[in-house]
């Protein structure tokens, strides 16, 4: 039987993306040198994959580590084709019910919430949860993982209830599980601390956020994105309990390190800098706010993009720093670009649109921004 060229190429495929397999490691930010070098590479073989029809492992694995490198290294817009496609893969390969399946599932969710697709998000973790029920995963630390991302879209969508009951439920899981001394459960208590913040009970959040800090430490240092995480979510709160010099200290700390090992135009460090704005906004240094919320907005137009709810929080900071010092017209041409945005992305009664229209109120009326 003779072998034609068509199968000669599909053959050679195959052996491409076995290689790349070997090659191209699940992202991790101490191999993000090596994920760079193939990434290319892959992408060009699974092009080819798709050109002539091929459904393998291989392809799902490398549809799926492409997908991860490109969510955590902060260009979350192409992700999700290859988030789907690996889903894609996993379906047909494994089935509905499988591990494979959920964990393409997940990385879609998280595609998804990155995105600020809620809903979406939402749905694809519930269906990843739902997967853990089928397959008796329910005890597992992977379930408790799941919990967690979950909660994390009812967070954003500022159902504090239902994130914090996950939450806490996730935690007592990991706990059981792993121990509390690990660095899933020092995540899982920045998220809870986090909750906790945004409903304004500050104290119980430092508590959890300085217990996470140094479980963090102990687990990867403090050069680590993590840790930078934390940092930031424990400068909220002491920015809210006053502590405006402490929080800028811990603010730059993480901004430090996300420019050390994210870089400089990644979106966790644009938060850095917009958080800090906040800070020297509060202490009367408006010409290094703006400076900082400009950089910022910079950030998310070539990342996040400018249809992102994070954007325009980002917009509205500005704007209120223009009403500020006096500068009415601009701050009210981007109030008004900024909630625009949201009402398309955000629930009708989320307090970030309706802090936007208060704004536009207080622009109105008291255009010198006194």
């Amino acid at each position: 039987m003779s072998v034609t060229r068509s199968d000669k190429i599909v053959t050679i495929i195959n052996i491409t993306l076995s290689a790349l397999v070997e090659s191209f490691p699940e992202y991790d930010y101490k191999n993000a040198d090596v994920c760079l070098r193939y990434y290319h590479h892959t992408i060009t073989a699974l092009e080819r994959a798709d050109r002539s029809s091929i459904i393998s492992d291989d392809g799902g694995t490398l549809s799926y580590r492409a997908a991860t490198y490109l969510n955590l290294s902060g260009d979350h817009r192409p992700a999700e084709f290859y988030c789907l496609r690996s889903l894609e893969i996993a379906r047909n390969l494994y089935g509905e019910r499988h591990r494979h399946t959920a964990t393409s599932l997940n990385n879609l969710a998280l595609n998804y919430k990155l995105c600020a697709k809620y809903e979406l998000a939402i749905d694809a973790y519930k269906q990843v949860i739902e997967i853990d029920e089928l397959t008796d995963a329910v005890e597992s630390t992977d379930h408790a993982i799941h919990l967690n991302n979950l909660a994390g879209v009812y967070l954003l969508t500022e159902d504090y209830r239902k994130a914090t009951e996950l939450y806490v439920k996730s935690l007592d899981m990991i706990e059981k599980n792993i121990g509390s001394e690990t660095s899933d459960y020092a995540h899982g208590l920045n998220n809870l601390g986090y909750a906790f913040y945004l409903q304004a009970r500050f104290d119980e959040a430092e508590i959890l956020l300085r217990k996470a800090l140094e479980i963090t430490e102990l687990n990867v240092g403090i050069e680590h994105p993590n840790y930078s995480t934390i940092l930031n979510t424990l400068a909220l709160v002491c920015e809210e309990q006053g502590n405006y010099d402490e929080a800028l200290e811990l603010l730059t700390q993480a901004s430090e390190i996300d420019k050390k090992i994210l870089g400089d135009e990644h979106p966790d460090y644009a938060i850095n800098l917009s958080n800090m704005a906040g800070i020297y906004k509060l202490k009367g240094d408006f010409d290094t706010a703006e400076r900082f919320l400009e950089n910022a907005i910079t950030i998310a137009e070539k990342t996040i993009g400018t249809d992102h709810p994070d954007y325009a929080v980002r917009l509205n900071n500005l704007a209120h720093n223009y009403y500020l010092r006096g500068k009415s017209a601009e701050a009210l041409k981007l109030y008004k670009q900024a909630l625009s945005i949201l009402e398309a992305k955000l629930p009708k009664n989320h307090s970030d649109i309706e802090k936007i229209k208060e704004n536009i109120v207080n622009c109105t009326k008291s255009p010198t921004g006194i």
